[in-house]
């Protein structure tokens, strides 16, 4: 019925299909088993080669010869290798689960915290990191933990996590760099001493430079006395005295100059060296013939000596002595001549006293003076005069004028005109140059008729002549004219008065009225010298009223008066 119905056909030909697709399936199924047998031996190689490997990493990482820790985050140790153990002189066991801050140095454990710290910040990127830090290795395993020994170590960190799902790890290269940190702190030395004999060696060649350029000597000598160094001035010295310099080297100076044994250079070096102290002194040398100013600075090898010539100031001094003394010879002479006291009762109807007093004992005689003398007819004169300048030459111009004016008065006997004539012939002494130049005089004049109750007197260029009444009043004289020396042909005015009994004339200098000590108190003056003299009116004698003024006006000036001061009083009977 099928076959009529034409249907058993294309059964056959369904099955047919049927059949060449399962066969194709069984191809495919074949080749795809061909293919998992292939892919089983490549798994099965590359797990045989996983184990090799992890084996030879589990070798390499055991029996390396620099320490290796595996840490987790916190830096407590989850593997370590033999040679950390070993650095640390620990049993290997006893380093699972510890912490390797544990093992660092106390003082190196907050720079260890925080570079941990900062590792831990930045794991996820994080690349190695290398650190260098000290680690304590226990003196013997057996011990307790606290004795320990330290070593510095140097640290290779980095981060690792092989996969998501796997906890990130630190791996840790650990180094014992003791050596190589000592042979770079020996390096690091070495430089430095290098660097400090350079600059010693570069002073050195400075301070030779320097010596070999100084005109002045300079040798040093070794602890037994040995010429060790000569400059090029102190060659040039003993050759001149036929000592060869270089020979000189290591020969002892007593033997080759004996002359200075027993000196000042034996002596003192031998003080300096004792004392370790510089000594400094003056010696003539007998073998050079020369004034030596000779400093001995004691060192560590010996002593050095350094030397001027000073003989030229040596002769400068001689000279000046000299001079000194010619000066004092000639002062003690004039003093004689411009401050010779005379007796007070020399003049009829008058007693006169002088004083002097010279500012320092250095220059007793200056530009101050006094003068008492008579004139024809009995006339007595007075002077007080001030030569400007100090020393022996103001003190010469000084004794000129004195005398000049004695002459003068003995021609002419109006006051005011032998001034005037002094003062020309002072002013063309100058313009000549016979009396120095820019000599200016201040002058005070009074002549005195014991006779009578007449007196006339004259100031050039000073205070007032102070006239102390016999009541206690005071009378400034005021006359005169110009300083003396300043302009030829300057007039000069007179002041007569009466010179009664009982009355005191006082004629004075500057040094009195400025006398004023050091600092911001007023000079005595005029008015202060003129209260002075009333109080001391009531002394006994003139020559103890004259003594009195003179002490008060010192005691103003604190002691010491700054200026050279005369005084001249005159009383009448």
């Amino acid at each position: 019925m099928l076959h009529q119905q034409g249907l058993l056909p294309d059964a056959f030909n369904e099955l047919h299909v049927t059949i060449e697709e399962l066969r194709a399936a069984e191809e495919e199924l074949r080749a795809a088993e061909e293919e998992l047998r292939a892919k089983n031996e490549a798994l099965s190689a590359a797990c045989s080669l996983l184990v090799t490997e992890r084996l030879r990493y589990q070798d390499l990482f055991k029996f390396a010869q620099d320490g290796y820790f595996v840490t987790d985050l916190e830096g407590r140790i989850l593997e370590a290798n033999q040679a950390a153990a070993s650095l640390l002189n620990v049993d290997l066991s006893h380093l699972q689960n510890q912490r390797v801050s544990r093992y660092v140095h106390e003082e190196d454990k907050d720079e260890f915290y925080r570079q941990l710290t900062a590792l831990q910040s930045g794991c996820a990127g994080a690349k190695s990191q290398e650190w260098n830090l000290r680690l304590s290795r226990s003196v013997s395993p057996g011990l307790p933990e606290y004795v320990a020994s330290s070593f510095h170590a140097s640290f290779t960190i980095v981060a690792a996590q092989m996969s998501p799902q796997e906890v990130p790890t630190f791996r840790w290269l650990v180094q014992d760099v003791t050596e190589r940190q000592k042979a770079e702190e020996e390096r690091v030395e070495l430089a430095i001493r290098e660097a400090a004999q350079a600059e010693v060696e570069a002073a050195h060649h400075k301070i030779i430079s320097i010596l070999e350029t100084i005109t002045d000597t300079f040798i040093t000598l070794d602890r037994e006395w040995r010429f060790t160094y000569l400059n090029s001035s102190a060659a040039a010295m003993c050759s001149a005295i036929g000592k060869d310099p270089q020979k000189l080297l290591g020969q002892i100076i007593w033997e080759v100059f004996p002359t200075t044994l027993g000196t000042g250079f034996e002596i003192e070096g031998l003080r300096a060296v004792a004392t370790r102290q510089m000594t400094e002194f003056e010696e003539y040398s007998q073998a050079l013939g020369r004034w030596l100013q000779v400093r001995i600075f004691p060192s560590e090898n010996g002593v050095v000596a350094y030397s001027q010539d000073i003989t030229a100031r040596k002769v400068a001094e001689l000279a000046l002595r000299e001079a000194l003394e010619k000066e004092r010879h000639v002062s003690g002479l004039l003093e004689n001549l411009m401050l010779r006291t005379v007796s007070p009762n020399d003049f009829p109807n008058l007693s006169v006293e002088t004083f002097y007093q010279a500012a320092s004992e250095e220059s007793r005689v200056g530009g101050d003076f006094f003068d008492v003398f008579t004139l024809g007819q009995g006339k007595v004169a007075l002077v007080v005069g001030d030569v400007s300048g100090k020393g022996l030459q103001a003190a010469e111009l000084t004794a000129e004028i004195k005398y000049v004016l004695r002459a003068i008065l003995r021609e002419v006997e109006q006051p005011a005109a032998a001034i005037a004539r002094l003062n020309d012939f002072i002013c063309e002494a100058q313009r000549q140059g016979d009396l120095g130049s820019d000599h200016l005089v201040v002058l005070s004049l009074v002549l005195i008729d014991p006779g009578t109750e007449k007196a006339v007197c004259l100031s050039a260029g000073g205070d007032p002549i102070l006239l102390l009444r016999k009541s206690g009043e005071i009378e400034p004289l005021s006359s005169g004219g110009l300083l003396l020396g300043v302009h030829p042909g300057a007039v000069y005015t007179e002041n007569h008065f009466l010179f009664y009994a009982g009355d005191t004339l006082a004629l004075f200098t500057d040094g009195l009225t400025e006398a004023r000590p050091q600092g911001p108190k007023t000079m005595l003056g005029y008015e202060g010298l003129g209260q002075l003299a009333v109080r001391s009116k009531s002394q006994e004698t003139l020559r103890d009223m004259g003594q009195h003024i003179m002490m008060g006006a010192q005691t103003w000036a604190g002691g010491v008066l700054l200026d050279d001061a005369c005084l001249v009083l005159a009383r009448r009977h």
